[in-house]
């Protein structure tokens, strides 16, 4: 029996130049590539940030078809099972510019049936309030940094499922480039992490790793935090569950 992982949706919220792209979006692209193949990644990208990874998997349609690519790559919210693309990573860079609180309707599937649609989802914006607010709450992971928008905190404080998260105010957002406060949702905890550590970001990519190891149902020993991850990972996650 194949064994059915968890989809995850990570939302990435920072001011330009703080990083989202080249300390956590690219690792995680690169190592979901490396596990799965080409064809396992999409991702919409009107700045180009990802040109360099060829058409298949760097796209953008232009301005105003964006609502009919993603009713293509996901048949309407119906999936594989209906000729939608999956299972993969999709990747929404730079979401406030085209997926917004008003526009939801061929969206709103990628945060309430992603795991239907066999998708882990990441999307990264320049402040919380630039894209669904449905959107946030329905991550198991965000990753904060450094923000122009001086209401942040407050904003994912009243959102229900994070207030118990801001609500208190006892976390302060990074104020330097590359510096992240990672939020695990569910367990309800919180860190501190220096994304390019090492000036390869290897911090982030070998906890990634091991959580895809979680995910996937494997024991994760600490010994495991070592030079192992690689081949460990690569046994587990070949082959994606459909």
């Amino acid at each position: 029996m194949t064994l059915q992982r968890q989809r995850k949706i990570v939302v990435i919220l920072a001011a330009p130049g703080a990083g989202k792209t080249e300390g956590i979006t690219r690792p995680l692209v690169t190592r979901y590539l490396q596990a799965n193949g080409p064809d396992s990644v999409r991702i919409l990208d009107p700045a180009r940030n990802f040109a360099d990874l060829g058409p298949l998997v760097c796209q953008w349609p232009g301005r105003g078809l964006t609502d009919e690519w993603i009713d293509d790559l996901t048949a309407c919210g119906e999936g594989p099972p209906a000729g939608g693309w999956g299972p993969g990573l999709l990747v929404l860079d730079d979401a406030d510019r085209y997926l917004t609180a008003g526009n939801v309707r061929s969206w709103a599937d990628l945060w309430m049936a992603n795991r239907h649609l066999g998708l882990d989802v990441v999307a990264s914006a320049h402040r919380p309030q630039g894209i669904p607010k449905e959107m946030i709450a329905a991550a198991q992971e965000l990753w904060l940094g450094l923000q122009d928008e001086p209401h942040a905190l407050d904003y994912l404080a009243r959102i229900p499922q994070l207030a118990p998260l801001f609500a208190d105010g006892a976390h302060a957002l990074p104020t330097k480039p590359g510096h992240f406060l990672r939020v695990l949702v569910r367990e309800r905890q919180m860190f501190d992490v220096d994304v390019f550590a090492g000036g390869k970001s290897k911090r982030l990519e070998q906890a990634s790793r091991l959580e895809l190891m979680r995910d996937a149902g494997v024991p994760v020993l600490e010994a495991d935090a070592g030079d192992d991850v690689d081949e460990q990972l690569d046994d587990q996650v070949d082959a994606d569950d459909p």
